[in-house]
């Protein structure tokens, strides 16, 4: 299921019946709002997902931002981080 576009809160509901699940981390992070370190009533942050892949995880290794916050607030069984960019700055890239 692709959940992207205009309609996708109103399918929201049902994203757990789904094997597999395709958005971006700027609806992610605008979606689940962080208040207190926790999250909101957002869907995304309800489903127990059985896994969370996290593609070009190079645009979270700043642990401070609004996107690195919101996607640990994912509830998974297993997680992956895949990216093609080196090290950067620090080893805490």
């Amino acid at each position: 299921y692709i959940y992207h576009g205009d309609n996708r809160k109103k399918y929201a509901y049902n994203l757990s019946d789904y094997d597999i699940v395709f958005t971006t981390y700027e609806i992610i992070s605008r979606e689940i709002e962080l208040v207190e370190g926790r999250s909101n009533d957002s869907q995304l942050a309800k489903i127990k997902w059985k896994r969370v892949i996290l593609d070009e995880a190079h645009r979270i290794k700043n642990h401070t931002t609004k996107a690195n916050k919101t996607m640990c607030l994912l509830k998974a069984r297993y997680r992956f981080a895949l990216t093609g960019t080196p090290i950067h700055n620090s080893i805490n890239d």
